[in-house]
């Protein structure tokens, strides 16, 4: 009798560690199969060098503050859907903040950045701080996921590899034939100035 106790025990043993070896093997090969996915395809785009557009000069320049250019950001961004990141300006940088979603479940993503103003316009956008809840990932690899997974509008161009984020306003849609440029960004100051423009090819038609 104590000889099928020891024999039914050991069956259960045997049992209970082939399934927490078939489930540790099929958790293994989801996290591989998700970095694959996370990391295919070509590799990563190098920051530009800023380029003189086909642009004509000022047409306007507009003088805002953080709290207006912050209201002008969150209506670009809009869409149909929920956009799950934004951006927000304060005094101390600029934040890009969102959700992602990753195999562990949904991750609230916060990184400030330093503006500069480039030549053509465009705002770039370098990491300095990030917080990503209790996950311990560098913001390389923070952007990584976002340029992944996040549904990024046409004129907001992510460089993981660089840590950095390109705004190009001249390129978003909604404001064609007419583009917008960053011409100033103090934030400590509260002051920032836009350009509105108008491509030479449209205005020569």
């Amino acid at each position: 009798m104590q000889q099928k106790r020891v024999t039914q025990t050991d069956r259960f043993y045997k049992v209970g560690f082939f399934v927490a070896a078939s489930l540790f093997v099929l958790l293994t090969t989801a996290i591989i199969v998700f970095f694959i996915y996370l990391f295919a395809g070509s590799e990563e785009a190098r920051l530009p060098a800023t380029e003189q557009q086909g642009t004509s000069g000022d047409m306007l320049s507009i003088q805002l503050n953080r709290d207006q250019m912050n209201m002008l950001l969150a209506d670009l961004t809009k869409s149909g859907e929920d956009v799950p990141f934004a951006f927000h300006l304060a005094e101390d940088g600029v934040y890009l903040t969102g959700e992602v979603n990753v195999f562990i479940g949904d991750v609230d993503l916060s990184m400030r950045f330093a503006p500069e103003v480039r030549e053509d316009g465009s705002l770039l956008l370098k990491a300095e701080h990030l917080n990503a809840g209790a996950l311990q990932i560098s913001p390389a690899y923070a952007l990584r996921i976002f340029s992944q997974l996040a549904d990024l509008p046409e004129w907001v161009t992510i460089y993981p590899s660089e840590e950095s984020v390109l705004l190009h306003p001249s390129e978003i849609k909604e404001t064609l034939p007419y583009g917008l440029r960053f011409n100033k960004v103090d934030l400590a100051h509260d002051e920032i100035e836009l350009g509105l423009v108008r491509s030479n090819s449209t205005a020569d038609n």
